[in-house]
């Protein structure tokens, strides 16, 4: 869950409150991580058994937020992503991540003229290991909403998020 508020035009802040379901699929295991590409570059400069130690994953993470500001709203959408995860210890593993996907939106905005929407995001954050297989986590996100140009005006909306939760590694 996480927590997200902006300014936009002639409304109150537009308050985000979303509920993440995050599935992911380790790309290592099938040998197509960043840390693969990594090490079939670095053989050449590196010592032959080079390896990184990070974890990329293919990531899909279906949305609904609550929007309680400016009037009381939804949205729902998903996105797709790529994260690249590195351990600082046992632990402390943090991470970045980009992806981008569809939401749509109840809310009627001046800045948009359409309530389907494209939403490119970045974040990072950090997992902290509780248990072998379970993590704490916490992120931050920006994410911009707009629809493309389909459908003018098309001014985008820009929001950054924070968000606590817990992940399950199996």
């Amino acid at each position: 869950m996480g927590y997200g508020s902006t300014k936009v035009t002639d409304k109150d802040r537009y308050v985000t409150i979303p509920t993440y379901l995050r599935l992911g699929i380790d790309c290592d295991k099938f040998g197509l991580g960043f840390s693969d590409w990594i090490e079939r570059g670095a053989r050449d400069f590196f010592h032959k058994d080079f390896r990184p130690r990070g974890t990329t994953e293919f990531l899909i993470e279906p949305f609904v937020s609550y929007v309680p500001s400016p009037n009381q709203n939804m949205e729902g959408g998903f996105i797709i992503a790529f994260k690249y995860e590195w351990p600082l210890t046992e632990k402390f593993h943090p991470y970045i991540w980009n992806g981008g996907g569809v939401m749509y939106i109840t809310q009627h905005l001046r800045e948009e003229a359409l309530q389907v929407n494209f939403t490119p995001q970045i974040g990072g954050g950090f997992h902290y290991f509780i248990e072998k297989n379970k993590a704490l986590n916490f992120e931050y996100r920006y994410r911009h909403f707009s629809n493309a140009n389909l459908k003018l005006p098309n001014d985008g909306v820009n929001q950054g998020f924070i968000s606590l939760g817990i992940s399950w590694f199996y």
